[in-house]
């Protein structure tokens, strides 16, 4: 993508009250090639494309703010900060997939690694306890040694302990923060922070350099954890926590959701308890989360060999198990194809863009042929 593509995007991304889905669609409706032209439209030419006259007016004030770019584009420069867009080759296939994604991501050190297909979320309590540190080494130590990457939030606790077991496995890891990356927060993991670019790895903001980190911050950052990776490990979390809602963005996104048990006199471990209560998959080894993806295998090492199982779970639609009469192109077909991962009759129907009634209409068909069924949570997956 061109550089150029790039700073507009930056630009329309830094307008208040602008957000990614009013980008996603004015992108879509003028293309990439002509966002040049944007700098001339006036009020009346936004209106034309099909938004309200205030959304209108914030854009022709926000795109002739050229200091408000220029300042950006300095703080990036300064932090050696790389910018990758929704439409640029960099970005992350998971991502790409969540409703209404981040159209930019400010990202410094390792970007290679948003391309990696094989990622779990790890998150938990700021209190966690060794508990939490001992439960990583033993169920996600021996996935890192084989290639998976572990995405966490740079907290204290929790999160630090899954990315520093990464690092101490010499294996990379992805930060994802709540702040812009000149406040990233928790300023007491300086040392962690550091590391992370010293050691090959990844941190990740959506948010403009300069946002300081807020309430209305880490939620976002929350869908963006579990956005990039395959499915949610919680260890440790007590009944009202950012992990659990973690866990909850995770399964909106269609996404896999582990819990570690724990000690039933134990108020962290009360939040896994009712994850795992609500559908959440317990899981005590490695294993078990191979498992939940579909990867059954004797040992890790073997169940992710040369990634062969991996690529049938991501891709687990084949022409030769979808009837002929469903075509390229069909409505059944639309929905087999993005049946991949378990997902919502709602989320469903952002995707096909048709309404409720005729996608539960279409899934009850589909699971009375017997290629689509639903779990105890209301979610639909290829049977």
């Amino acid at each position: 993508m061109n550089t150029n593509f790039k700073s507009i995007i930056l630009h329309l991304n830094l307008i208040s009250n602008i957000g990614p889905l009013l980008i996603l669609k004015l992108v879509d409706l003028v293309g990439l090639q002509n966002l040049q032209n944007l700098y001339g439209y006036s009020v009346a030419d936004f209106i034309s494309l099909g938004f309200s006259e205030s959304k209108s007016q914030i854009l022709v004030n926000g795109l002739a703010d050229k200091l408000l770019l220029e300042q950006e584009l300095d703080l990036i420069e300064k932090h050696q900060v790389e910018i990758v867009t929704y439409w640029c080759f960099e970005y992350s296939r998971l991502l790409s997939e969540i409703h209404v994604p981040p159209v930019i991501l400010y990202c410094q050190g390792n970007v290679a690694l948003l391309k990696h297909d094989k990622m779990i979320a790890c998150v938990g309590a700021r209190k966690a306890r060794l508990y939490t540190k001992d439960a990583l080494a033993q169920i996600v130590g021996p996935m890192i040694q084989e290639g998976w990457i572990v995405v966490s939030g740079g907290a204290i606790g929790a999160d630090r302990y899954a990315h520093e077991l990464a690092l101490n496995l010499k294996k990379s890891t992805i930060v994802v923060v709540g702040s812009g990356l000149c406040h990233q927060y928790p300023p007491t993991n300086k040392d962690l922070f550091e590391r992370i670019l010293y050691e090959n790895s990844l941190i990740v903001s959506c948010f403009p350099m300069g946002r300081k980190p807020d309430l209305t911050t880490f939620p976002i950052r929350n869908r963006i954890i579990s956005g990039l990776s395959l499915g949610c490990l919680v260890v440790q979390a007590a009944l009202k926590s950012g992990a659990l809602i973690t866990a909850q963005q995770a399964l909106d996104q269609g996404r896999e959701v582990f819990a570690v048990p724990g000690s039933l006199f134990d108020p962290l471990s009360a939040g896994c308890h009712e994850l795992i209560k609500q559908g959440a998959q317990l899981v005590a080894s490695s294993e078990d989360i191979l498992a939940g993806f579909g990867l059954l295998c004797s040992g890790v090492g073997e169940s992710i060999k040369n990634n062969e199982q991996l690529t049938m779970f991501s891709q687990k639609i084949s022409d030769h198990i979808v009837p002929t009469r469903y075509q390229q192109g069909s409505l059944e077909r639309l929905i087999l194809d993005i049946l991949i991962r378990p997902m919502s009759a709602d989320h469903i129907m952002q995707k096909v863009d048709i309404d409720l009634v005729a996608v539960q209409n279409l899934l009850f068909s589909l699971s009375l042929e017997g290629l689509v069924m639903q779990d105890s949570m209301g979610f639909w997956s290829l049977r």
